[in-house]
């Protein structure tokens, strides 16, 4: 669907723009018409040419340019930094391009009269529910400055626990790359060489022989095929784990499996902790912290519990009793989480869960990474190991023929 460009004003005068999507540009009019918006300008937006998968590595916005560029912004603001400077010092500073259009017309929407929450609205798929949500109150309470700093505090802590997280798995994701690599090039390359030996030399073969010798014939013949196949079967996996009912599935097998499964139990409910905490205390509404805080805890079981605890407490209810009920969180966070509510003090009680689920993650995954690198090197032994026995049986096999 086509995106255009307007510009405009408000019943009261105040200058207004941004971007919309629609089928034509009378369907564009018409919506902003309806908005109550003197419409001045529309245009429809020139799309440039993109790779589409240098686009996404470059010129993508990660956690670490948000973590940095709400730092800053904090710094700036608590130094009486007037917004539009801000911006305009952040955006020659950023290195991504994308990045400083985005800061770009983040600016000149806030030199026109919007608030910065309404201009960086345009861009929630970048800066996330939370981060404009929080803005928002900064704004409205007129403490940016530090709202800035507790998101970049958040910020900071969710990408130290995927840094870990990331370090702890690296070593038994290279291990299993280069066993991988290593089995498929004996049995493609190396296995030939002595299948076409022992033909030439008219050997009976014993089985394990035969059997290692077929699977180097078939994935030799067959290895384009088999790598489309798995791709096509990884992109309809993709797009299935996408649908409400194949996330689901997929979440919840997830926490069924040992260790892993905890890891991510552990990981969602500290994501939950963590930004629920940093809402509760900015100022954010109960109802809209857990709408935003289920997005955050990336499990769609604990995003469901968080959801009935939401409209729980829209009926009246406390926190607690839904979370105790959905079975998704441990009896520690649900008390302490009582507690939190009869005493007043949710926000510490939920940085205090953050904080020991954290350590937490830490250590399941140390223990994982433990557990699975001996796994690994015994796994990948026997395959190798394996392979070449098999493949010398015949000799061992007609040596010992010749002993006799």
């Amino acid at each position: 669907m086509p995106v255009y460009t307007w510009s405009g004003k408000t019943s009261t005068g105040r200058p207004v723009g941004g971007e919309l999507k629609a089928k034509s540009l009378e369907e564009a009019m018409t919506s902003l018409q309806n908005r109550g918006i003197i419409v001045t300008e529309v245009k429809k937006k020139s799309r440039s040419f993109k790779i589409p998968l240098l686009s996404s590595i470059f010129g993508r916005v990660g956690l670490k340019d948000l973590t940095v560029f709400t730092r800053q912004f904090a710094t700036m603001i608590n130094a009486g930094i007037p917004i539009v400077q801000c911006l305009a010092i952040l955006e020659e500073q950023t290195n991504k391009k994308r990045f400083q259009e985005i800061l770009h017309r983040i600016k000149k929407n806030v030199e026109a009269g919007k608030t910065l929450a309404e201009s960086m609205n345009a861009y929630r798929k970048v800066f996330g529910n939370l981060i404009i949500s929080m803005v928002e109150v900064g704004e409205t309470g007129g403490v940016l400055g530090a709202t800035l700093a507790r998101i970049s505090d958040y910020l900071e802590k969710v990408m130290n626990l995927r840094r870990k997280v990331k370090s702890s798995m690296a070593y038994p994701v290279i291990v299993l790359i280069f066993a991988t690599a290593l089995t498929l090039g004996l049995l493609i390359f190396l296995i030939p060489r002595f299948a076409s030996l022992y033909e030439s030399a008219n050997m009976s073969l014993p089985t394990p022989t035969r059997i290692v010798m077929s699977v180097s014939f078939f994935l030799k013949r067959y290895i384009v095929l088999i790598l489309i196949g798995l791709g096509f079967l990884f992109l309809a996996f993709r797009k299935y784990t996408k649908t409400s009912k194949g996330r689901k599935l997929y979440h919840g097998f997830l926490l069924k499996i040992p260790l892993i499964g905890s890891i991510t139990r552990k990981a969602a409910i500290s994501r939950f902790a963590r930004t629920l905490g940093i809402l509760v205390r900015s100022g954010v509404p109960i109802l809209d912290g857990l709408q935003i805080t289920a997005r955050t805890t990336g499990n769609a079981i604990v995003e469901e519990a968080i959801m009935k605890a939401r409209k729980s407490i829209g009926e009246g209810k406390t926190i607690a009793k839904p979370l105790r009920e959905s079975g998704a969180f441990p009896p520690l966070v649900v008390h302490l989480v009582a507690v939190g509510e009869q005493t007043g003090r949710l926000s510490d009680m939920l940085d205090k869960i953050a904080d020991f689920y954290e350590d937490e993650v830490d250590n399941a995954v140390g223990t994982l990474a433990t557990v699975i690198e001996p796994v690994m090197l015994i796994v990948v032994g026997i395959m190798i190991g394996g392979i070449l026995i098999s493949m010398y049986l015949p000799i061992f096999n007609l040596a010992s023929t010749l002993g006799k």
